[in-house]
């Protein structure tokens, strides 16, 4: 095992400065992150204003 590597909690993933994930995350997930993380994701820009808006509101970048 390499040890810089380490494994933590659901929640604790996203409370990092740099967040990939591959499906969306749930709105609890976005309230676990911090202000000025950064999100990689599938976010459907498109079809999904609300929680563009709420990311936008939390200060994400994405």
């Amino acid at each position: 095992v390499n040890p810089k590597i380490s494994f933590v909690s659901h929640e604790e993933s996203y409370k990092g400065d740099f967040v990939i994930v591959l499906r969306a995350p749930e709105m609890y997930e976005i309230d676990w992150m911090k202000k000025g993380a950064i999100l990689l994701s599938m976010l459907h820009f498109d079809t999904r204003e609300f929680r563009n808006g709420y990311i936008k509101d939390k200060g994400i970048y994405c």
